[in-house]
């Protein structure tokens, strides 16, 4: 071997050496970026769950001081139920949603709760809430499909098995049923 075949090959392995840095770099930096974004995303859904669930505390507070009689009631049952359990912003989630149905199933079936001006505006508030949190979803479950497409896709996912990233859930199951059609395509 003379000494150009010898610089060939070390630049050779130096390309490659470098290219596989490369990728390593850029696709680390792509699952950081989701991270970050996805905790982003997270610390606003906890925030604003917090903020609904001070609304609908608002809210049971007014329609027991309209009528006593709904303190046994099973949506404010089940609203103390979840006050009492430590849950994750999953569950927690769920929760406050069933018992924010049921509230509303609760003020549509009493004339005096339907018309009371207190009321109005708690829902209000409630619906403003829900709003919100439904933005943050819907971006976290955007960058929770990044992420976990960069979990499933080639090279990235020799980067995750790396840094033992695993797949993230979704906030809901519609994009869950998305990832799962794109994961096959």
């Amino acid at each position: 071997m003379n000494i150009i075949s010898i610089i060939v090959l070390i630049s050779l392995i130096i390309v490659i050496l470098a290219g596989v840095g490369i990728t390593i770099v850029v696709n680390y930096n792509s699952y950081q970026r989701c991270i970050v974004r996805i905790s982003e995303a997270e610390n606003n859904i906890d925030v604003l769950l917090s903020k609904l669930e001070e609304h609908l505390t608002r809210l049971i507070s007014a329609i027991k001081e309209i009528n006593s009689r709904y303190d046994d009631e099973k949506a404010i049952v089940e609203f103390n139920k979840i006050n009492d359990d430590k849950k994750n912003s999953f569950l927690l989630d769920k929760s406050l949603n069933s018992c924010r149905f049921l509230l509303q199933e609760l003020i549509d079936s009493d004339a005096n709760l339907i018309d009371n001006e207190k009321l109005v505006d708690i829902k209000y508030d409630i619906i403003e809430a829900v709003n919100d949190l439904t933005a943050a979803k819907k971006y976290y479950n955007d960058y929770v499909v990044c992420y976990n497409k960069l979990i499933k896709c080639f090279p990235s996912n020799i980067v995750g098995k790396l840094w033992h990233y695993k797949l993230k859930d979704f906030y809901s199951n519609e994009k869950q049923e998305m990832f799962e059609i794109l994961k096959k395509n």
